[in-house]
């Protein structure tokens, strides 16, 4: 059976639920990965952890932004490096990793909506990349040898 056979392609899922905080000056995005979606990072992440900055349009009180830090899993190079995406290191974020869950604060509407967008499109093409890097394939030749020569009445 064939990596691809182990985990279905059409049980991949992911959700997103999208809220306002207490105050209502941001919006809190969870995101979570179902088992099979998991599985599917614990194929192809290695196990290290990277660090990385991100603006999720949250500023301090002074106006100026804010970056966070936040871990990821490492992720196989073959993989990784087919996904353009912007957002792509979200993908792997530890907590999805680990736990099938990652919560976000976003600081503007718009920043959410553009998150939303190109995480939708980074999490298509590592399914579409991991589908096709574990697709088995076969090539069959075949030499036909007439017997007999047409006859013509």
């Amino acid at each position: 059976m064939d990596k691809k056979d182990k985990i279905a392609i059409d049980n991949l899922k992911a959700h997103f639920k999208q809220d306002l905080d207490g105050d209502g000056d941001k919006i809190i995005l969870t995101i979570e990965y179902n088992k099979e979606l998991q599985n599917l990072l614990k194929e192809v992440c290695l196990n290290e952890i990277n660090v990385f900055e991100s603006y999720l349009g949250v500023d301090d009180e002074s106006g100026e932004r804010v970056d966070i830090i936040l871990k990821r899993q490492k992720v196989k190079r073959i993989i990784y490096g087919g996904i353009y995406s912007d957002y792509k290191e979200f993908l792997f974020l530890e907590d999805l990793y680990k736990k099938g869950k990652a919560v976000l604060t976003f600081g503007t509407l718009r920043k959410v909506s553009d998150f939303k967008e190109y995480f939708r499109k980074g999490l298509k093409r590592l399914i579409e990349i991991w589908g096709s890097v574990t697709l088995k394939q076969e090539i069959v030749f075949r030499v036909e040898n007439p017997t007999t020569e047409p006859t013509t009445a």
